[in-house]
């Protein structure tokens, strides 16, 4: 299951690359809104996965709701906003004309909605567990 998340993704960003270096046809907005979104949630979930399978990890969620969300939220943006220089590179490498700003701001959107989606839905599945082992 993860090696076709790690597959699907890579082939669907790497598509995304090659739609864009076509002038004439670029990639649709909604394609790259939704891989943003996407990414989102592929991190949000890696993050998770990384705290609850870890043995190491010197970090741990508190529990609490809101400063759970918050460092899930974090952790997402500072590599959406990693992201943003790389394809900002990419784009003035490849003369790629962009409107960065508009499409950084949409595209880090995307990448929160999909984390708070995620969080929201890993919230709820504990809580559901939770009450069905009682």
């Amino acid at each position: 299951n993860s090696l076709f998340l790690i597959v699907f993704s890579l082939s669907a960003t790497i598509f995304y690359f090659v739609l864009s270096f076509d002038r004439q046809n670029p990639a649709p907005v909604w394609f790259d809104s939704s891989l943003h979104f996407l990414g989102g949630v592929w991190l949000a979930a890696a993050f998770l996965y990384y705290i609850h399978t870890s043995r190491t990890a010197e970090f741990h969620l508190s529990g609490h709701f809101l400063s759970d969300l918050i460092v899930l939220l974090g952790v997402v943006a500072l590599i959406g906003v990693l992201w943003e220089f790389y394809e900002y590179a990419i784009a003035l490498y490849a003369g790629i004309p962009s409107d960065p700003l508009d499409d950084t701001l949409g595209d880090l959107l995307a990448d929160l909605g999909g984390g708070l989606v995620l969080f929201l839905g890993y919230r709820l599945a504990r809580t559901y567990l939770k009450k069905a082992k009682r």
